[in-house]
């Protein structure tokens, strides 16, 4: 994996012990050439909000902006290339390619997933490619097993300390999360609602903003209530309007879902009010009891 004796290596991990919260860090681990013969470094990075996910791009950023910042001492070491080791899939997998295709100026998928999502954690990406340009050695990014060596757990260590620490950075590309509890609980995957075009009576467990615009898309993940089923967890999008103005955590909905399906998304909101509201509930003690 490493090119040469030369080569700087940098792990890096995020953790969130509270997802999404404000226990959340994330950490690097900076490995020297062992001929400059110095010690390892440790620098952990203490957030004030975000989500584990957040915190593992949030490492990478920051790794490449402790790389810029460092430039001339680190050329004057003799160190002629850096690799990048971290061990979540998303980061590596999504950083080496399908950034490039988000931000492709005029594709059609122009900051959207393949799903027709917006991307999270847009303002992080566009973080990650302005301080990739910058790099001037040479560059690699590779996954790693967590836990898999003395520097990934140290790593690890590091990062769960950064999230336990009370002094905090303040995250700035964090944005505003509902996180509720779900009637199936936490066990299931969330997966695309595919039944689009129809009215639905549905339970939001939690929705968040996909980016910091005025504009931007909310993804909402919610359960379906059904005669004799609840079903589920989904998840689908819908405006700024209905995901910041209408919807909230632990309420039901009468929602009206578009014929899209990339992504399925939900056009129509309205709440369940009492007295209705009473009958709902005892509709879903009945569904959980049998």
């Amino acid at each position: 994996m490493l090119d040469s004796e030369d080569e700087l290596v940098i792990y890096i991990d995020g953790s969130a012990i509270t997802n999404p919260g404000e226990m959340v860090g994330c950490a690097m681990l900076v490995v020297y050439p062992k001929f400059l013969n110095l010690p390892n470094r440790e620098i952990k990075f203490p957030y004030s909000g975000g989500t584990s996910g957040a915190m593992e791009l949030q490492a990478l950023v920051n790794a490449l902006k402790w790389i810029n910042r460092n430039t001339k001492e680190i050329s004057q070491l003799g160190i002629t290339s850096i690799t990048v080791l971290s061990d979540s899939r998303y980061v590596v997998d999504s950083a080496n390619s399908s950034v490039y295709r988000w931000a492709k100026p005029f594709g059609k998928d122009k900051w959207k997933t393949r799903d027709g999502y917006d991307v999270k954690h847009q303002g992080l990406w566009k973080d990650y490619l302005r301080e990739k340009k910058k790099i001037r050695f040479g560059f690699n990014l590779h996954w790693v097993e967590g836990k898999s060596t003395e520097e990934t757990r140290i790593v690890d260590r590091s990062a769960k300390k950064a999230a336990k620490s009370v002094s905090k950075l303040v995250n700035f590309n964090l944005n505003p999360y509902k996180q509720g509890n779900f009637l199936l609980g936490r066990g299931s995957q969330f997966i695309p609602f595919t039944e689009v075009g129809q009215r639905h009576l549905i339970r939001i467990g939690s929705h968040a903003p996909l980016g910091k615009r005025r504009d931007s898309d909310y993804e909402v993940r919610f359960e379906v209530i059904k005669e004799k089923t609840i079903e589920g967890k989904y998840k689908a999008a819908t405006s700024q309007e209905i995901g910041h103005g209408i919807i909230d955590r632990g309420n039901y909905y009468y929602v009206t879902f578009s014929d899209d399906t990339k992504p399925p998304r939900i056009i129509d909101a309205k709440k369940i009010e009492e007295p209705e509201l009473s009958s709902v509930k005892a509709l879903v003690s009945l569904i959980q009891k049998s």
